[in-house]
């Protein structure tokens, strides 16, 4: 795959600098409110608008900043910032955008596979490439296999492309390309534009490189999001994010390095302590937690969160797994419950938890998710683990689950209710999901 450079890239001039804070150091750049937001909207909307009031569609001055270094951290950080703005509200069916990201190794996207699977519900396409020949991404995102020669496996990057919005996030790593250097010592040279020339831009360098590695079904919807975005007048208020995003990037760097240190200070006074509870809480077939390690999970759950006890839950039943066992034998089983949990830990979000509470059985809590969206998660469920099959020898199993979901508050959850409701309602029906009532022991 041929890497696409630009140029003298367009859009990415240094955003204005305001006179800096005596006390802070800071440029005073004043955050947009609401007067802002309705005079900006009608100043683009408004044709008769005066000449020097309005941005030129084309303009990129002082929306975008370049040559800041960033190490590794701090670099994801300011991206998982941007990513949440696409899972914290529901998508916009008729704008949902086209998302790019670089890892550049797989090993830095295993710890983003639940992230991004999120965050593919929530757009149009998403691609992820790393150094690859048959990138392991999570379905419906689209893997771009990447040569370790590349130019692209220098980069870290995230593209966000809708006619709401457009931004991207491009770091080129600066170390001797070997990995032997710390994850956190790793520094990059960045560069981020709200710009939607900017972005647009750095999406089709990138779509460009990628080649035949752009399913033909999917360019053209891609081109007319693209189109999409271009036609839209830009904003003034793109330019006054992107300043204020700089600003906000110099404060988080001082203060990311702080907690980089006091983590690990802490992670390695706690390793010792906690590996004993960590084993405790965890099933040793699995992996996932145990009945002891669930409710500790709960536990945490309302005690970190107090205001937010609202949870749905999913009782989970491996269908005729003694049958799987006498057929196939013991081996096969556990390859069965192992399979399942591998599935359901793909699907789920980055607070969720999952255990295993019998042979058979697994429950999934799901914190503030309401009762339509568990439904739907719960037949997600149901559907994955029937399309999969087993790694030989035991690729012959037909592997299916059942599902029941509720939803309850953390403090007075009855969570047998639920493995009632699964086990009454189904019958013989296989491959079922049910939805209970609501969870309380009140």
């Amino acid at each position: 795959m041929a890497a696409v450079h630009p140029t003298d890239a367009p859009g990415f001039a240094d955003a204005t600098e305001a006179e800096p804070d005596a006390d802070t150091g800071l440029a005073a750049v004043p955050s947009p409110d609401t007067a802002d937001l309705a005079a900006d909207d009608a100043a683009t909307a408004t044709a008769a608008a005066p000449a020097d009031h309005q941005a030129s569609p084309g303009s990129t001055e002082g929306t975008a900043a370049k040559g800041r270094r960033f190490n590794k951290p701090s670099l994801v950080a300011l991206a998982h910032g941007i990513e949440a703005s696409l899972v914290s509200t529901e998508p916009d069916p008729d704008d949902l955008p086209v998302v790019i990201a670089l890892f550049q190794r797989p090993e830095y996207f295993a710890s983003e596979r639940r992230r991004y699977r999120e965050i593919a519900r929530h757009s149009m396409c998403t691609f992820v490439g790393f150094v690859d020949e048959d990138p392991d991404v999570p379905s419906p995102i689209n893997g771009i296999p990447i040569a370790a020669n590349d130019a692209l496996a220098r980069e870290f990057a995230l593209i966000i492309i809708s006619k709401c919005i457009c931004v991207s996030v491009v770091g080129e790593d600066l170390g001797d390309g070997t990995g032997s250097e710390a994850e956190r010592n790793r520094v990059f040279e960045a560069r981020w534009s709200f710009d939607r020339p900017t972005a647009i831009a750095e999406a089709r360098r990138l779509l460009a490189s990628f080649g035949d590695s752009v399913p033909a079904t999917l360019q053209p919807q891609i081109e007319q999001r693209l189109a999409d975005a271009e036609k839209a007048v830009p904003r003034r208020i793109e330019a006054r994010l992107t300043a204020s995003f700089e600003q906000m990037v110099d404060k988080y760097e001082r203060l990311a390095v702080r907690l980089q240190t006091l983590t690990e200070q802490s992670h390695r006074h706690a390793s010792a302590a906690s590996s004993t509870t960590t084993n405790a809480d965890r099933d040793p077939l699995t992996g996932a937690l145990n009945q002891s390690g669930f409710a500790r999970y709960l536990g945490n759950r309302i005690l970190s969160q107090p205001d937010t006890t609202r949870v749905a839950i999913a009782w989970i039943d491996i269908d005729d797994l003694d049958q799987i066992n006498g057929a196939y034998g013991r081996d096969a089983g556990d390859a069965a419950i192992k399979a399942v949990y591998s599935t359901l830990s793909d699907l789920l979000r980055e607070d969720d938890g999952v255990a295993r509470f019998d042979n058979d059985e697994f429950i999934v809590a799901m914190p503030g998710m309401e009762i339509g969206a568990a439904k739907r998660r719960a037949e997600e469920f149901v559907e994955e683990v029937g399309a999969m099959s087993l790694a030989a020898p035991h690729d012959t199993v037909n592997l299916t689950i059942s599902c029941a979901v509720a939803i309850g508050d953390l403090a007075t959850l009855a969570l047998e209710r639920l493995r009632d409701t699964l086990y009454r309602t189904r019958g013989t029906a296989r491959g079922r999901t049910v939805v209970g009532d609501y969870l309380t022991s009140e």
